[in-house]
């Protein structure tokens, strides 16, 4: 039985990008709400944003803090196995990788019933760094 709470499919923005969403009503309530929230980026933001990804990649070996990387494995606005190959590269010993199969872009924001795993690995993590 669907929840009536969620709201999924596909739209396909202005540039032809094919977007897939999962709605729950109270995330995008809280959304509509926050003024900080908007629908619109600059050329230059664009530019600056591919810019800094790009000099993320490349400085994935100079990375020396531990690291926690969740990724959503449905999602279709970021590259999942780009962060995968981002996430090998790092030479840092105390790094970890949790892919969230069915999970779409905001992990965070998924059913509190499926927002617990993310979140307890997360809690996890921060208790395990915490302790060193």
């Amino acid at each position: 039985m669907a929840d009536p709470q969620e709201n999924t499919g596909t739209f396909e923005s202005a540039d032809g990008l094919k977007i897939f969403y999962r709605e729950y009503q109270a995330v995008v309530r809280a959304y509509a709400d926050d003024f900080l929230v908007h629908d619109r980026v600059s050329a230059r933001w664009f530019t600056e944003i591919v810019r800094s990804m790009e000099d993320v990649n490349r400085s994935a070996s100079k990375v020396t803090v531990p690291i926690l990387m969740q990724l959503a494995g449905d999602d279709h606005l970021t590259n999942a196995a780009r962060s995968r190959e981002f996430f090998d590269r790092l030479s840092v010993d105390d790094k970890r990788l949790h892919v969230y199969d069915d999970f779409y872009h905001e992990i965070y924001n998924e059913k509190e019933e499926l927002r617990m795993r993310p979140l307890a690995d997360l809690e996890t993590w921060v208790r395990d760094y915490g302790s060193n």
